[in-house]
């Protein structure tokens, strides 16, 4: 354990209060020192030696997963910045050196996540954490599926990162040595020299030498005093497809974490600006081919940047902060675009084939499940069902069209058919109301007598649908309408299939139908109807369904 343990801790908290450093935590920094002192033997500041935080960050915390499950690995990083400025302000750490194992913490930070969701080598008796995406971003554990170009297709587009060609050039222009400061930055003349050979400006090229270091297109000697061309140099583009991936992939994971911040011109960053990439990256995901339009990225990012006390004078700062820095979304979403990662529609910002295939490996890694969707000759009726979520009306009327015209008709119906009396309510509701669009009548009439799909073969056979039938159907169309997720859709159906002054009536019939996703919806209506009576009813309702057996 690091000497005097505690009184550091405590001397902390309170040095904290008067030090701005967003995200950094208290408790995450009695968990680094800690962990420095029962593995790395450091037992004082003053021993730290070249390689520890990184060791820390990537070999250590990752085989600690269990210190982490009630944090954010997020506040891991900003807190080992903020100990690194408290040490120096104690005297306890020189100030070079400091400034040195903040080098070290820059070109670790994009690996550090990574490392966390490698869970390669742990079984499943391990009691050990692992990084759940799902839980710590309040996402579905799985999501709707996406279909993506091959992997030849992919390698190609990634080797046409417009980001990886500067940083290669960099690297060329780097060679066999360049001579570098204690905080592994060019010398000004050297610095001056490559702006001018990359054509960028300063800020740009910051960024570039943070890329370039942490990707391992340079490297440094062990007393970094020179820059050489590093191992990547050689790879790209060259390498074999899956190389190629690997490393635009990792290139696309530092886009998504490195810290903006560091490119403000004053030098002093009164926002937390690091780890919006992650969140203006999923927005994307999730808008798909829409894309997410710039102006709610820029709102999502200040939001986030500006916390939870979001006064009108933490705007204006913000405001004023943008004005002379740049706008943090506008930046990354720039960057991103020159990976290859992002393409920009009027107004708004999508994901490429490319960035989809980045984020769905990010999403896996987080045990989040995205499906692939195979091509459309090759898709089954669930395949189909289940990609609907992720196509807007045009492409999933496309797509749906494409689907029956690569397949003989009967064919596409009895798939439609099966998945519908296989499926829940929400595949059933989609399956029929494709089927009830094609010359069917032969294939109703062999299921007219079955439990889930009789009362839809009826209303198809020109019938009219009796109690027990109107019961079902009014189950289904709820069910389908429901989410664990959102309320709101059921909320809405409901008020849509029944009508004013009858739902305590319906909700006494559906309590009565043998249907299996009835008593999640009452309870669902029970906890979140907005009209007391109405929630009322339908607790009651589910209360009764106990007594009744459900297929």
């Amino acid at each position: 354990m690091m000497a005097g343990l505690h009184r550091i801790v405590r001397e902390f908290a309170l040095w904290l209060v008067d030090h701005n450093h967003p995200g950094a935590d208290v408790d995450d920094a009695a968990l680094l020192l800690d962990l420095l002192g029962r593995h790395l033997g450091v037992t004082d500041p003053a021993e730290l030696e070249r390689g520890d935080l990184a060791e820390l960050l990537l070999d250590v915390l990752p085989g600690e997963r269990g210190a982490l499950t009630a944090r954010d690995p997020a506040g891991v990083v900003p807190t080992a910045r903020a100990l690194l400025a408290f040490f120096v302000d104690t005297e306890r750490l020189p100030a070079e050196r400091a400034t040195r194992f903040s080098a070290e913490l820059d070109s670790a930070e994009p690996d550090f996540v990574p490392a966390l969701l490698d869970v390669s080598g742990w079984d499943e008796s391990d009691d050990v954490f692992s990084v759940d995406l799902s839980a710590a971003l309040g996402l579905p554990s799985r999501l709707p599926p996406v279909r993506l170009p091959d992997t030849e297709a992919l390698a190609t587009a990634a080797r046409a990162s417009g980001l990886f060609a500067m940083v290669r050039k960099l690297a060329v222009w780097v060679g066999e040595q360049r001579p570098v400061t204690e905080v592994a930055e060019l010398e000004v003349a050297d610095t001056a020299e490559a702006i001018g050979v990359l054509g960028v400006t300063e800020a740009e090229f910051t960024h570039l030498w943070r890329v370039a270091a942490a990707m391992e297109f340079i490297d440094f000697d062990d007393d970094v005093t020179v820059a050489v061309a590093g191992p990547s140099l050689e790879d790209w583009p060259s390498a074999e497809d899956e190389t190629a991936l690997e490393l635009w992939s990792d290139g696309f994971g530092h886009l998504l974490v490195d810290p903006l911040a560091l490119d403000d011109e004053e030098g002093e960053v009164p926002f937390l600006v690091e780890s919006t990439g992650m969140l203006v990256a999923l927005a994307m995901f999730f808008s798909r081919s829409e894309g997410a339009p710039v102006a709610e990225l820029r709102d999502a990012v200040m939001v986030e940047a500006t916390g939870e006390h979001n006064t009108t004078q933490l705007r204006a700062e913000w405001a004023d902060w943008i004005a002379a820095n740049g706008d943090p979304a506008d930046v990354l979403l720039e960057r991103m675009s020159k990976h290859g990662a992002v393409e920009f529609v009027d107004d708004s910002a999508r994901l490429t084939p490319l960035g989809t295939w980045g984020m769905r490996e990010r999403l896996r890694a987080g045990g989040i499940q995205v499906p692939l969707l195979p091509p459309v000759e090759q898709m089954s009726a669930r395949d189909l069902i289940a990609a609907a979520d992720g196509f807007t009306t045009d492409e999933l009327t496309a797509e749906r069209s494409a689907w029956l015209a690569s397949r003989d008709a009967d064919a596409a119906i009895a798939d439609l058919l099966r998945t519908a009396a296989d499926g829940d309510a929400a595949e059933r509701v989609f399956a029929v109301s494709i089927v009830n669009e094609l010359d069917a009548d032969d294939h109703w009439r062999k299921v007219a007598d079955t439990v889930p799909l009789g009362p839809y073969a009826r209303i198809a056979l020109g019938g009219q649908p009796d109690a027990v039938d109107a019961a079902w159907l009014t189950a289904d169309m709820l069910a389908a309408a429901w989410s664990p997720d959102d309320i709101g859709g059921l909320v809405e159906q409901f008020a849509t299939v029944v009508p004013e002054g009858l739902e305590s009536d319906i909700l006494e019939m559906l309590w009565r139908v043998p249907h299996p996703e009835v008593p999640s919806v009452l309870k669902a209506l029970g906890e979140g109807h907005p009209n007391k009576k109405i929630a009322k009813a339908a607790r009651k309702a589910a209360f009764k369904t106990a007594s009744l057996p459900r297929s």
